[in-house]
C-alpha cells in the first residue's frame, strides 16, 4: 500500500487509474526476481502467493474507485 500511495503522489494520477497499480505490480515482480536471484531457483507457489498478496488490496481499491467513478449518480450516494 505504501508503494501505491507513493506512486499516486509521484505521478499525481488518481488511484482509479492503472498507473499507481502498475507501480505496485512492477515492485512485486521485481521483488520476486530478487528472491529468484537470492535462492537460485524459482519457488513458484511462494512467488505466486506473494504476488497475489501484494496486489490484492491495491487491485480492490482501484476497481472500487473505478466502479464508483462510473456510477456517480446511483441512488444512496447523496452523503
Amino acid at each position: 500500500m505504501a508503494i501505491l500511495i507513493l506512486a499516486r503522489i509521484i505521478t499525481r494520477r488518481s488511484l482509479a487509474t492503472w498507473v499507481p497499480f502498475l507501480f505496485v505490480l512492477t515492485a512485486a515482480l521485481l521483488k520476486e526476481i530478487a528472491d529468484r536471484i537470492a535462492h537460485g531457483v524459482w519457488r513458484m507457489p511462494d512467488s505466486a502467493f506473494d504476488i497475489i498478496n501484494t496486489i490484492f488490496w491495491p487491485w480492490i481499491l482501484m476497481m472500487g474507485l473505478r466502479w464508483r467513478r462510473a456510477h456517480p449518480d446511483r441512488p444512496g450516494s447523496e452523503y
